[in-house]
């Protein structure tokens, strides 16, 4: 069977965007404003003892070198973050240094023919605003309206296209339930509180930003997982694992596009309103099997494993589950709404599965679209190797590796297979020619 066949050819609309993602803490480095960093100090928050340190030295000018590369490899988009702590080290204050950086940012982007995505809160908090309780915090809304305010105020010409928040539903379960991100919580009434805040968050901003800029598109990044239940043959199982994963897939689709939270959740819906957003940002990386077992002590009776069938990554974070990526495309179809895949990836140090995991992702948001599902691009997490928030510099998400003391850059070899698919907009039998040796070694 030759590669082709196995790996079978695909295209894209004329217009689709192509870019890999990044986040203002993962590569920036030098920050000490924001909640993050007081984190890192705490002996045993970070897996392998490390800080962000200088991160990928973007604070140091090395974003340029970065964007070149991804210009040069066929991406037309970049999605990046802007970093509250930075902008306002202080409620009232904004910092001209940093208003100065990612206006030359997001310009160096358009002079490189990257077509800017950016999101206002990619988990990070200015510290300030954490000490005022965070998202729980009584002011927490109107903190965010008025930093949403400013930054259209002061970069609205340089970009159409923003996120409000990259992942609350992550961010919540990680700060407030799980307890491994900042404020570390472990309290299910206070991560439903602090989502009610999220959602009410975005609700405000994107009325702002629509009324500075009403040219502008608004929309928000959710991560989705492919959750099934590990015991199909038990009906109060299945029906658990249903509402699961309706509460952490489908609750801020349901606030920002429907305007209500879900109907068990005793919380008023007011400062919602449906239709609050222009696209939907859609995470995935892989799918779960969960389930519940009353009588088991630990993790609240809830056991998980990846599909037993799936291929690890090496630090077995991410399962390659394309299936599940079908499913989700599928539910998230049904919203009615554009869509952007705003990450896709897989941690692989070796770059042994990534080549695969590109491919077959790709295939099945090109067959999402051929159903008539409107995909407007992908951005691939991640450009670079960065600092992955808990895991420290354990884990390689990069289409480069990149050595954290160093910061010297080296191109994966899916860099280059991801630069062939960009520059063709999409996958042909010669991209699956030249690769075919790094495809077959992912099987």
């Amino acid at each position: 069977m030759t590669t082709p066949q196995r790996f079978p050819a695909y295209s894209f609309p004329k217009g689709f965007l192509w870019g890999t993602a990044t986040s203002a803490h993962q590569v920036e480095g030098h920050n000490t404003r924001n909640n993050w960093h007081q984190w890192e100090q705490e002996h045993g928050r970070i897996l392998d003892g490390s800080t962000s340190g200088r991160a990928c030295g973007w604070w140091e000018g090395h974003w340029r070198e970065d964007l070149d590369r991804a210009a040069v490899a066929g991406q037309n988009a970049h999605r990046c973050s802007l970093e509250w702590s930075r902008l306002q080290p202080a409620p009232e204050t904004w910092d001209d240094d940093a208003i100065a950086f990612y206006r030359a940012l997001l310009e160096g982007m358009h002079a490189r023919g990257l077509c800017p995505l950016v999101t206002l809160h990619h988990y990070t908090d200015p510290q300030w605003f954490a000490d005022e309780g965070g998202w729980l915090g009584r002011r927490a809304v109107q903190r965010f309206r008025a930093y949403a305010t400013g930054v259209i105020e002061r970069f609205g010409d340089l970009c159409v296209d923003w996120c409000t928040f990259n992942e609350p539903n992550a961010l919540v379960l990680q700060s407030y339930v799980g307890g491994y991100y900042p404020p570390g919580k472990r309290n299910i009434l206070l991560a439903l509180c602090a989502a009610v805040h999220i959602a009410r968050a975005h609700t405000t901003a994107f009325e702002v930003i629509h009324h500075i800029a009403p040219e502008a598109r608004v929309g928000i990044v959710v991560l989705h997982y492919d959750i099934q239940p590990l015991y199909p043959q038990r009906k109060g199982n299945v029906r658990l694992i249903g509402m699961i994963a309706r509460l952490v897939n489908d609750f801020f689709a349901d606030a920002v596009i429907r305007g209500q939270f879900p109907a068990f959740l005793p919380f008023p819906s007011r400062d919602l309103r449906p239709g609050a957003l222009d696209f939907y940002g859609l995470n995935y990386y892989t799918g779960v099997e969960l389930g519940w077992t009353p009588w088991r002590k630990r993790h609240l009776g809830f056991s998980f494993r990846y599909p037993p069938e799936a291929p690890r990554s090496p630090s077995g974070l991410v399962a390659h589950y394309p299936e599940g990526f079908r499913r989700v495309l599928d539910h998230v179809a049904g919203y009615g709404v554009p869509v952007i895949i705003t990450e896709n990836g897989i941690d692989d140090a070796d770059d042994r599965l990534r080549p695969r995991y590109i491919v077959e992702h790709l295939r099945e948001a090109a067959a999402a679209i051929s159903r008539g599902m409107r995909i407007e691009g992908y951005f691939h997490w991640s450009l670079v190797d960065n600092f992955e928030w808990e895991k420290g510099w354990t884990h390689h998400f990069g289409l480069w590796e990149m050595d954290p003391e160093t910061l010297v850059r080296r191109e994966r070899a899916s860099a280059r297979l991801y630069a062939d698919i960009c520059h063709a907009n999409g996958f042909t039998d010669g991209i699956a020619h030249e690769h075919e040796a790094m495809l077959r070694v992912a099987e």
